[in-house]
């Protein structure tokens, strides 16, 4: 309990207890416990109510770092997701609040996707053979080794819009 506690900024009772020690890829408190990584908010969880949830351990102050009991609730997915969306947190296009879209600048696109096929050249290839070929989109997407959807998305301009 003692090494748990001190890597976490305790405060009073009602403000966010913020995690200060590991992070994990997703934002949240890394923690290890018997050999096991645990998030930090999970384990706060357990050390107040001596268990390990089954489901979901949910923030109601959306603070991925917060470790404060009375900030934590037990819910399913769907509850979670219902809270999301009360709070007005999910990644629509009507809701401009979320990082997605404050920050589109922060979202990796392109080459700079992990899970790019193509690259900056292949695209400006693609959109020249659309624009000066009879080539259908599916014959094109054999070439380049992605499937016909991808080639229509680029012709729409939906995808790979940074190349001209």
């Amino acid at each position: 309990m003692e090494r748990f506690w001190s890597k976490v900024d305790i405060k009073n009772k009602n403000d966010c207890w913020n995690w200060i020690g590991a992070i994990d890829t997703n934002g949240y408190g890394a923690f290890k416990y018997m050999g096991k990584k645990i998030n930090s908010h999970r384990f706060a969880w357990f050390l107040e109510n001596d268990y390990f949830s089954e489901i979901n351990i949910c923030h109601i102050c959306d603070n991925r770092l917060c470790c404060n009991p009375n900030h934590l609730f037990e819910g399913t997915g769907k509850d979670n997701m219902q809270d999301a969306k009360n709070k007005n947190r999910l990644a629509t296009s009507k809701n401009k609040k979320h990082g997605f879209f404050i920050h589109p600048e922060k979202v990796a696109r392109g080459e700079n996707s992990g899970k790019h096929i193509l690259t900056n050249e292949n695209v400006i290839k693609i959109k020249f053979l659309l624009k000066n070929t009879n080539y259908k989109h599916k014959e094109i997407g054999k070439i380049f080794g992605v499937a016909r959807s991808t080639i229509s998305c680029i012709a729409i301009n939906r995808n790979w819009k940074s190349i001209k």
